[in-house]
C-alpha cells in the first residue's frame, strides 16, 4: 500500500503569495481563450498550472491585484512570483507548478 502524501511536505502550510499566483494564471487562462497565438500544448500547461495553483491557495487570503492585460505578461509574473519562494518550504506540486510555469514562461517568451 502506498501513502499518498509521502512526496508532500507542510501539507497544512498557505504558501504565501500563491493567491496571487492563482489570480495571474486564472487570468491568462481566460485571455487566452482570445489569443490565438497560443500553442495548444502551451494552451494545456496553462490550464494545468491553473488547477495547480488553485490547490496551492485553498486557504489563502484573497487580495486585490492589478491584472495584466495579456497571457505572456501574466503568465511572466506568476513564473516570476513562485520562483522567489523558497523550496525547502514547498510541496512536491508547488515545486511542479514553479517548473511548469518555468517552462511556459520560457515557450511563450521564445513564441
Amino acid at each position: 500500500m502506498t501513502n499518498k502524501k509521502a512526496n508532500t511536505l507542510k501539507e497544512d502550510v498557505v504558501i504565501e503569495g500563491s493567491y496571487e499566483v492563482f489570480a495571474l494564471v486564472d487570468e491568462a487562462s481566460h485571455l487566452m481563450m482570445y489569443d490565438d497565438t497560443v500553442p495548444g500544448f502551451t494552451a494545456l500547461d496553462i490550464v494545468a498550472c491553473q488547477v495547480m495553483a488553485s490547490d496551492l491557495a485553498h486557504g489563502a487570503e484573497e487580495v486585490t491585484l492589478e491584472l495584466p492585460a495579456s497571457v505572456g505578461e501574466c503568465i511572466d509574473q506568476a513564473a516570476r512570483r513562485a520562483a522567489d519562494w523558497d523550496p525547502a518550504q514547498l510541496t512536491t506540486e508547488a515545486l511542479r507548478l514553479v517548473l511548469l510555469l518555468s517552462d511556459v514562461r520560457h515557450t511563450l517568451v521564445k513564441g
